[in-house]
């Protein structure tokens, strides 16, 4: 691939990331304002939104707007750590289309997003007892729930986000070695 056709793609995949950013909030909210889960079970799932819906056992008609209004925040916690994470794949994106691959601060940026990564998959962990408190907080004594729940993918997602974030550090490493031997010659 021709430095331009790639300077052109990241130029693309930086505008993508801005929309995957605004699409995840998006959802997120439009999930709990028309809850995918019809009578017969159609729709787009997303996130803890889905895990919450999908069992049946509450209604989202039934509840008051600050419930409504509050689980939309709850579960929007982790989204704004993720939207973190993209503003920094959408700036080492940038960084790419103009020509800076191997800079100290496209390695600075890689490293952020895989920290950001592993620390959205802490948040969207330690929200979810807190969504299931929110959601049954009207129910009957008895009734309440507080839930934990971690799945291979989130697993899945902290390891690569690790291996994001110490390459990164790799390439920060590089960025300096080669600012030292440029030094010497």
């Amino acid at each position: 691939m021709t430095s331009d056709r790639l300077a052109d793609l990241s130029h693309r995949m930086a505008g993508l990331t801005l929309v995957v950013m605004a699409a995840l909030l998006a959802l997120n909210i439009v999930n709990w304002i028309y809850p995918p889960y019809g009578p017969h079970g159609y729709g787009f799932s997303f996130g803890m939104t889905s895990r919450w819906l999908s069992d049946g056992s509450l209604d989202l008609a039934q509840f008051p707007v600050w419930q409504t209004i509050g689980a939309m925040l709850i579960t929007s916690v982790p989204l704004l750590v993720l939207m973190r994470g993209l503003a920094h794949l959408r700036a080492l994106f940038r960084d790419y289309a103009r020509g800076a691959y191997f800079s100290m601060r496209a390695g600075r940026h890689l490293a952020a997003v895989g920290r950001w990564i592993a620390l959205w998959v802490v948040v969207q962990f330690l929200t979810e007892p807190v969504l299931s408190i929110w959601l049954t907080i009207r129910a009957e004594p008895g009734h309440h729930i507080v839930a934990l729940s971690l799945d291979a993918s989130a697993l899945v997602a902290l390891f690569v986000a690790a291996c994001i974030a110490i390459i990164g550090r790799i390439l920060q490493r590089a960025s300096e070695v080669y600012r030292e031997n440029q030094q010497f010659v």
